[in-house]
């Protein structure tokens, strides 16, 4: 996983600083799992897990892999699943991140 800027970097280091987050990601290299079975099995509020799932999609981590439809009144059941990334950081790569943010600032 390549880091843009700074603010990639920073976002990316803040989503997997937070415990919850990492238990979720190693959760899901399980088998999918729906937020319902993830609040559940981890003993967290469904509305939390849900935030948490937000947060490490918008960053690519983990994505969709099905969408089970229930009653019409119901929303549909989505099942997450991790991506499989690698995320390196080394001081040259925060060297050139930073060399990016001083030439362009």
């Amino acid at each position: 996983m390549e880091f843009k800027n700074e603010k990639e970097l920073v976002k990316m280091l803040k989503v997997l600083a937070n415990p919850l987050r990492l238990q979720i990601l190693a959760s899901l290299t399980e088998e999918p799992k729906s937020i319902y079975t993830l609040a559940r099995e981890l003993n967290k509020p469904y509305p939390l897990v849900h935030i948490y799932l937000t947060s490490l999609k918008k960053l690519g981590l983990i994505k969709t892999v099905k969408v089970e439809k229930r009653a019409e009144s119901l929303p549909p059941v989505r099942y997450y699943t991790v991506n499989d990334f690698k995320i390196t950081i080394t001081p040259d790569v925060i060297r050139r991140i930073f060399r990016r943010v001083k030439s362009s600032g």
